[in-house]
């Protein structure tokens, strides 16, 4: 939830400080102003809803599909497997991955993550020789990826769950955006100024003393946002309900 609608709220604050550069507009153009930073904005917030749809699809695929290793799956000394981030953290290594290539004829090199699953757990001690071979035997190991009709089931389940919470996030964030251009917004304040020839237009700041997962100084508009997604975000609860 907080990476997802961090990212979105740092787009939307870039693209609003890009076109208020300049804060006071001439009024013969206030409205086309407010019309193209709406636009701007529904552009942004529709391509964070298209990440939500396919975000926690890949994600539980990638964990499905991880092959489970004994040990930290390190490559070399320069190539190290760490915790997963997050909540994957405790179970899953992550190696990064430079092998995939892109550009045509430059043979640049794309970073990846690969996905491991830990059987012990990511904080348990490196164990070796006989203590590992041990361990080993008494440890049940299913290996998912070896059933793909299972995987790509459990992956359609979840993947539907989060097309159903998308489209409430869109119409959500849409009754925010919509106010963008409204006579009487909750969100801008359009203050006339130098004899009604300019108008200076700012955001309402949130009040003080309200707490917010956001550090620093943030505006109404963007809390109603970001509140958008994070109230229709599939929480792990639901997609484990969702796949039974």
């Amino acid at each position: 939830h907080e990476l997802q609608g961090s990212l979105l709220v740092d787009e939307v604050s870039a693209a609003v400080n890009e076109l208020l550069k300049e804060p006071s507009v001439d009024a013969a153009d206030l409205d086309d102003t407010l019309h193209e930073m709406r636009a701007t904005i529904e552009s942004i917030v529709a391509s964070a809803v298209e990440r939500v749809s396919i975000f926690f699809t890949a994600e539980i695929t990638k964990m499905l599909s991880a092959p489970i290793r004994a040990c930290a799956p390190n490559v070399d000394e320069s190539v190290q497997a760490v915790p997963a981030q997050g909540p994957l953290s405790a179970r899953f290594w992550a190696l990064d991955d430079w092998s995939t290539t892109c550009g045509e004829g430059a043979g640049l090199k794309a970073k990846a993550q690969l996905l491991f699953r830990s059987l012990f757990g990511t904080s348990t001690r490196a164990m070796e020789g006989i203590e590992l071979h041990q361990q080993v035997i008494a440890q049940p190991i299913v290996q998912l990826g070896q059933f793909p009709a299972f995987v790509d089931a459990v992956s359609q389940t979840v993947q539907a769950e989060c097309l159903r919470a998308s489209e409430k996030i869109r119409a959500a964030a849409a009754k925010v955006t919509e106010q963008l251009t409204d006579d009487a917004s909750h969100y801008v304040c359009c203050a006339p100024t130098n004899g009604c020839k300019k108008i200076y237009v700012h955001f309402h700041r949130s009040p003080h003393g309200v707490s917010s997962c956001r550090v620093g100084l943030h505006t109404v508009f963007e809390d109603a946002l970001l509140t958008a997604f994070v109230r229709y975000l599939p929480t792990p609860a639901k997609l484990k309900a969702a796949v039974g």
